[in-house]
């Protein structure tokens, strides 16, 4: 297990890499900051169990967090230069995107869960290779809020909810076989409605 805590990344080729460890690798990083680095945290998402990314801040990257399996909690990524967060398997929550050329490239099983998109080139890119859970998510004043690749294979889909879209452009791509609302529930959705 390696536990990072209050620790700051800058001017690497990459920040942290998990990629150097073992497999079975327990990563923790909390209140770390990856700064002007190349990669952020890079890794492979076979190699490693869940890891917990919490209160992260990832500011001027090329990448911020590429392929990590991650559940990514309460951080902030801004200006990442190609993407902030490239092919995680997890959680991504309650986390903030803010002027980066692409925020998520969900490639693989990702949940995009309560976050805010602001200001990016491309908020998310969903698809390529199987099922993402999109939703609770504002896309605000991005260039492409939401970006659907590839149609999806083998019975899967995208499942995008509850979100709100204010973008230039709010949705493109080809959204075969994704799934795009859900059976009512109770309670109140993102606008404040039942």
């Amino acid at each position: 297990n390696i536990n990072l805590f209050n620790d700051i990344f800058v001017n690497n080729t990459v920040g942290f890499n998990a990629s150097a460890f073992s497999y079975g690798l327990n990563l923790s990083a909390v209140n770390s900051t990856f700064l002007n680095n190349t990669i952020g945290i890079l890794s492979y998402p076979y190699y490693n169990n869940f890891n917990i990314i919490k209160e992260g801040y990832f500011a001027y990257n090329k990448v911020g967090i590429r392929d990590l399996k991650a559940i990514t909690l309460d951080s902030i990524f801004i200006n990442n230069d190609e993407v902030a967060v490239h092919n995680l398997i997890g959680l991504i929550a309650n986390s903030t995107f803010i002027n980066n050329s692409i925020g998520i490239n969900s490639t693989y099983f990702t949940n995009v869960t309560n976050n805010m998109f602001n200001n990016n080139s491309v908020g998310v890119i969903a698809g390529t290779y199987a099922y993402s859970r999109i939703n609770d998510n504002y896309f605000l004043q991005n260039q492409i809020g939401l970006l659907i690749l590839y149609r999806l294979s083998s019975g899967l889909s995208n499942l995008i909810y509850n979100n709100y879209f204010n973008n230039i452009i709010n949705t493109q791509g080809n959204a075969t076989g994704t799934q795009f609302n859900i059976s009512k529930i109770n309670g109140t959705n993102i606008i404040g409605r039942p």
